[in-house]
């Protein structure tokens, strides 16, 4: 989820007043706590896209790395708290500075992106594909929730406040259920289209889109290549005739950059790699796409360029993101 979206979500817990027992402690520690998995961020400043690709989303979001980040942000709330002289117990600042950062984490698995929750035992990144990276319903629903309060009369204002958190909070977990069940529903609709055109998949993967759960793309993958399907929720699964059939064979790129890092790094996250060519004076340029991103075709987003002279010498290769 994007970084708005967390900080809401933090907030949002907070207003249920279960870190009631921290006092002037609790918003720092469900607020800021909850941005904490997103400070791997900063790695941008010192590192390149092909490290960000590798590690972004891994040791500050694993099940190793949050309880460690979790010790540490509570020792440093402890210690600024303790200067203007209130004291706190370390550990309800680390059990709800804990709490924050694991539902960091579910937020993230939701997306469609992919954390490592294993890092660095394992770098497979896990994704649910329930939520857009930027969920309106989701924002706008915990905003609600934070506003509605300030109107009240201040008699009713902490009940209100309350209700209002909790309320969000139940009707979020009833979304992703709906969510969940969307996605499998337009799987098994492709799956019924793939078969009526004989085409077996190796691969399917339902993407949420803007606005979903109503908006979902679903990608298959054959040896040929890949078959992506748009608006498969609204339609009848035997109706569903229009896709766009997209090439996997990423070989000429491969063969000019096999030693190159960042085309590695890219081929290595990218769920359904793509390749498009056009010729720039005596260079031709490849360009990479996951369809994973494809919800936008005009946009140029995550897209990998290798510029490849005439000889087939790989001269330039960039990442736009």
């Amino acid at each position: 989820m994007d970084t708005v979206t967390h900080a809401l979500a933090g907030a949002v817990l907070y207003k249920t007043g279960i870190g009631g027992r921290l006092g002037k402690a609790a918003a720092v520690v469900f607020i800021l706590g909850s941005l904490v998995p997103d400070l791997d961020f900063v790695m941008r400043i010192f590192t390149n896209a092909e490290f960000m690709m590798k590690h972004h989303r891994g040791i500050t979001n694993s099940i190793f790395g949050i309880p460690i980040m979790a010790i540490v942000f509570s020792l440093l709330v402890q210690k600024y708290y303790k200067r203007k002289g209130v004291e706190s117990n370390l550990k309800e600042l680390f059990l709800f500075s804990l709490l924050v950062m694991v539902v960091h984490n579910l937020l993230d698995i939701f997306t469609s992106y992919g954390t490592m929750i294993f890092y660095p035992f394992s770098f497979a990144r896990v994704s649910w594909n329930v939520l857009f990276i930027v969920d309106f319903y989701v924002a706008g629903a915990f905003i609600l929730a934070l506003v509605v309060p300030l109107v009240m009369r201040n008699e009713i204002k902490a009940r209100v406040t309350k209700y209002a958190a909790e309320g969000v909070l139940g009707l979020f977990c009833v979304y992703i259920i709906i969510a969940g069940v969307s996605n499998s529903i337009v799987k098994k609709r492709v799956e019924v289209v793939l078969q009526n055109l004989n085409i077996t998949a190796d691969k399917i993967i339902a993407y949420p889109g803007p606005f979903s759960p109503l908006n979902w793309m679903v990608v298959a993958e054959d040896k040929a290549g890949f078959y992506v399907f748009r608006d498969v929720l609204r339609l009848d699964a035997f109706n569903i005739v229009s896709y766009k059939k997209y090439y996997s064979d990423t070989a000429g790129l491969v063969n000019a950059a096999k030693d190159d890092p960042l085309v590695d790094a890219y081929l290595w996250f990218a769920d359904f790699p793509y390749k498009s060519s056009y010729m720039d004076g005596d260079d031709r340029i490849l360009e990479i796409r996951d369809l994973r991103f494809g919800f936008f075709e005009d946009k140029k987003h995550f897209v990998l360029r290798a510029r490849i002279s005439k000889a087939g010498e790989l001269k330039e290769v960039t990442f736009e993101h």
